[in-house]
């Protein structure tokens, strides 16, 4: 095709248009023209026809709609008048007539390409060495109040294509936290995203940056498909602008906070570790895949895909899921404190609309997730849990009150190290055990089920090994009944389920039995249930040695070495937790003894919540009995079929 044609020659002058609304965008990215002296080409490149004649002068044909052209070299720009040539290939002989630009088109040009000096919207604790480029220095400072509509500073520098280039290349490279979020701040720089931008306003002016520069085409198409999400939510109406804090930057925290930045509210994220420290791979839903594929999945990571591969299962792994939504977050404009944590929450005063949320730097970033050791186990889910009325024996309850020294009253003063962060929502994304939760009062539900015993296993991937290159080996589930699971029983693995997944290192999860782990000495002994997964029940050297074997079974090679981080780790899936309700309401008493003190109420106690719930079970309900009429249909035709089919084989017999 002509595209892999110019990326394969270089760079190429960009041909432009002006639109009715008089801003440039794109028409087509050439990144090279047939080299002087070739045969006369003609390419039509959307509404604009591009000659390419034998002396190496390009040519522009204008159609029917009219309009005038730009093309735009490195470092110039120039304006051509295309007169009033006809709409035929043929009749263009001459090269258009060119003169300079006019002073409104440079003006808006240099709109685009000015950025303000000022300090940028994001805040971030503990920052660590990153790279980013040296012509687009990144600063941190605190997040400023939101405005309806951020103007850009008066203190203004040129910023030149290759900037935004480099500074979007560095961006897309970035991998961990702190370099990803460094790396837009010089993004933020060089598309002069005004101070205090958020949602729309600051994507816009990346957006329009970024088309009619020079990046590659990848780099367009991820913020056109990020513009074209915008389109599937309601646009925000009114000047009052939601504040939502959301607790927790694991993939629902960070994806939480990318919806609701497309819905123009005001985001601010807090997680407590400054690093992404998961590195299990999950296997997808089709709908969670094409998700991440809408969000520019395959721009980060190109060997991502949507589309199953033979038997191969979707999957990616948590931490590049985490890195697709950061990145899309950031973007957006949402503002990340990393290396902080929620400690408190604070009613408005009389004369404030927000609550504000008291977070400081986190004492320790180590978690069950972050602890590099076979025997760093979650904490038990069942300590702190009873049976509740009506309930059975697979059933338990958690139910706790308000914590007064967690929801504060407006009269509070914050002590020394406390930032205030306000908000109108909490959306909280602390995962399974969160104390914020807890101290909130909302009950949880867990569900018990039979002993589950997950192993985990993590090992190097060299993408240069041919015995598990594509497609000599792929991701695969394993079950005991296939050729894989035959081999795992008669190496004295008893397990339930396995899968291979292949990522960012070659993962294994076995839901092996206890049997198997008392066989291969990995337990010393067969304790009860909340002793058995416990360090003085663990054999390490053991349990490295079963996972060795279980690898060799699953087909990689005796010199794949283990990964630097949680090579082999179990847990126990046993119990499941879950909240009762979605959400809870805070307000503040009004009246009485205990006048100002927060309380917090569920969605029953409110009229017009048990309203809208009520309207949100009857459309779905309605669109169940739909779907089951169409189902019930389908089965009629089917029916009906068979019975065709069944007396056309009679009649043949």
């Amino acid at each position: 095709s002509f595209k892999a044609l110019f990326l394969a020659l270089g760079m190429a002058p960009q041909i432009v248009r002006r639109n009715t609304e008089e801003r440039l965008q794109i028409e087509a990215e050439m990144d090279a023209l047939l080299q002087p002296g070739t045969e006369t080409t003609l390419i039509k490149v959307g509404r604009v026809k591009v000659l390419q004649r034998a002396q190496g002068r390009v040519q522009f044909e204008k159609l029917a709609n009219g309009g005038k052209l730009w093309r735009q070299w490195p470092g110039v720009i120039e304006e051509i008048d295309t007169g009033d040539q006809s709409n035929s290939a043929e009749a263009v002989r001459t090269p258009p007539v060119m003169k300079p630009p006019s002073p409104e088109f440079l003006q808006r040009r240099r709109s685009r390409s000015s950025v303000s000096q000022s300090d940028l919207p994001l805040s971030i604790a503990q920052p660590g060495p990153v790279q980013v480029p040296q012509h687009a220095p990144s600063r941190v400072q605190e997040q400023p109040a939101p405005t309806a509509n951020p103007q850009p500073q008066e203190s203004i520098v040129t910023v030149s294509d290759d900037t935004i280039k480099a500074s979007w290349a560095a961006f897309l490279e970035a991998k961990e936290v702190l370099d990803a979020v460094h790396c837009y701040q010089a993004l933020r720089i060089a598309c002069s995203v005004p101070e205090g931008a958020f949602g729309r306003a600051a994507f816009d002016p990346v957006l329009e940056a970024t088309v009619p520069s020079q990046v590659p085409h990848k780099t367009k198409s991820l913020v056109k498909d990020l513009a074209s999400n915008f389109k599937l939510r309601p646009a925000h109406t009114g000047t009052k602008v939601m504040r939502v804090l959301v607790s927790g930057a694991g993939p629902v925290g960070l994806r939480a906070a990318v919806e609701a930045a497309l819905m123009g509210m005001h985001v601010t994220v807090l997680e407590k570790r400054n690093e992404f420290s998961r590195v299990n791979i999950l296997m997808l839903w089709q709908q969670t895949a094409d998700d991440l594929v809408s969000y520019a999945a395959r721009t980060f990571y190109p060997r991502f895909t949507n589309r199953n591969i033979g038997n191969s299962p979707l999957h990616m792994g948590t931490r590049e899921i985490q890195l697709v939504f950061l990145k899309n977050a950031l973007l957006l404009g949402v503002a990340f404190r990393y290396g902080s944590e929620l400690v408190a929450v604070q009613a408005p005063a009389a004369d404030a609309i927000s609550w504000m949320a008291w977070a400081r730097s986190a004492e320790s970033n180590v978690t069950s997730q972050t602890a590099n050791d076979v025997l760093a186990f979650k904490p038990s889910k069942t300590g702190e849990y009873h049976l509740a009325k009506g309930m059975g024996k697979c059933n338990m309850l958690q139910t706790s009150e308000l914590d007064t020294t967690f929801a504060l009253a407006h009269t509070e003063i914050p002590p020394q190290g406390i930032e205030l962060v306000s908000f109108d929502a909490l959306l909280l994304a602390e995962g399974e055990w969160s104390t914020t939760c807890k101290r909130l009062g909302v009950a949880k539900s867990i569900d018990r089920f039979a002993q589950a015993i997950g192993l985990v296993i993590n090992l190097k991937f060299d993408p240069t090994e041919p015995k598990t290159k594509d497609p000599k080996m792929r991701s695969f589930v394993i079950t005991p009944i296939d050729e894989v699971g035959r081999q795992l029983k008669a190496a004295r693995v008893n397990f339930e389920f396995a899968e291979y997944l292949k990522g960012e290192t070659h993962y294994i999860v076995v839901t092996i039995k206890k049997s198997s782990l008392l066989e291969h000495g990995a337990l010393r002994a067969d304790l009860p249930a909340n002793t058995l997964l416990s360090r003085d029940n663990l054999d390490k050297e053991a349990l490295m040695k079963l996972a060795r074997t279980i690898a060799n079974v699953v087909g990689l090679p005796e010199s794949t070495e283990f990964a630097d981080f949680h090579p082999a780790k179990l847990f126990d899936f046993s119990t499941r937790a879950r909240c009762l309700a979605p959400f809870r309401v805070l307000s503040v008493r009004e009246g009485g003894a205990r006048v100002g003190e927060v309380c917090a109420t569920d969605l029953e106690a409110h009229a017009y919540l048990r309203e809208e719930e009520s309207k949100w079970l009857q459309r779905n309900l309605d669109t169940s009995v739909a779907e089951l009429e169409v189902r019930n249909q389908e089965m009629v035709e089917l029916d009906a079929a068979i019975a065709d089919l069944t007396t056309s084989l009679q009649n043949s017999l």
